[in-house]
C-alpha cells in the first residue's frame, strides 16, 4: 500500500518540497477517505507555518475532508486568519 511510504517521507523529511509532494500525493491517494491519523499528519506539516509545504498541506487536509461535511474546515479557517503565508491563506 502506498500510504506508509508516503507518512515515512512526510514525517521523517525536511524539505519543503518534498513535503509539497508528499502530502498531495497522500491526499490523492486518501481522497475523501477522512482518514484521522493522515489528516493529523497532514495538519502537522501545516502547522509548521512553512509557506510551500503549508500550501500542499491545506489543500490536502481540504482533499482528505471531501464530501465528509467535517466540523475541521473551521480549524483551518482560524489557521488561515493567523498566518501570515499567502500561500496557506488561500
Amino acid at each position: 500500500m502506498l500510504f506508509p511510504t508516503l507518512l515515512s517521507v512526510l514525517n521523517l523529511c525536511c524539505f519543503q518540497v518534498i513535503q509539497h509532494g508528499a502530502c498531495l500525493g497522500l491526499a490523492l491517494a486518501a481522497l475523501g477517505t477522512a482518514d484521522e491519523d493522515i489528516y493529523n499528519d497532514v495538519r502537522s506539516v501545516l502547522y509548521t507555518d512553512n509557506a510551500v509545504a503549508g500550501e500542499a498541506a491545506g489543500i490536502s487536509m481540504g482533499l482528505l475532508m471531501v464530501g465528509t461535511g467535517s466540523e475541521k474546515a473551521s480549524e483551518m479557517l482560524a489557521y488561515a486568519h493567523d498566518t501570515q503565508h499567502e500561500k496557506i491563506i488561500r
